[in-house]
């Protein structure tokens, strides 16, 4: 089994934070997002393992409304605070009416999530 690491300054592909933005009526509140964001950064340089099979995601953490997930190759691993940046710029970018949800790129290899907490 091949394992994938990331460096804490990994950039999305193209090197920018631009998040893809699916947010509607039904996504988490901003309020809960930026919550989630923060507490992954508070996690500093804890790993975090996508583990739910390739192509698939990983819940690596929620807060009221708002869920964060791993997504890509099995063993793909990132860091709290890497994950908590990115979901940091998903919410930024994609804020329409007090709600945020998206998902920012990791290299070609995964993704990190924003999705309602169901």
């Amino acid at each position: 089994m091949r394992f994938t690491s990331l460096a804490i300054s990994l950039l999305p592909i193209g090197g920018s934070l631009a998040a893809i933005c699916t947010t509607s009526s039904s996504s988490p509140l901003v309020s809960d997002g930026n919550s989630l964001a923060q507490e992954l950064i508070g996690g500093g340089f804890k790993n975090l393992r996508q583990t739910s099979g390739d192509g698939a995601c990983t819940s690596i953490g929620s807060f009221g409304s708002a869920r964060a997930n791993l997504c890509g190759r099995t063993g793909l691993i990132i860091s709290s605070d890497s994950a908590g940046r990115l979901l940091s710029s998903v919410v930024a970018d994609c804020n329409s009416d007090g709600k945020a949800a998206g998902q920012s790129l990791i290299d070609n290899i995964g993704r990190v999530e924003l999705v309602h907490a169901n």
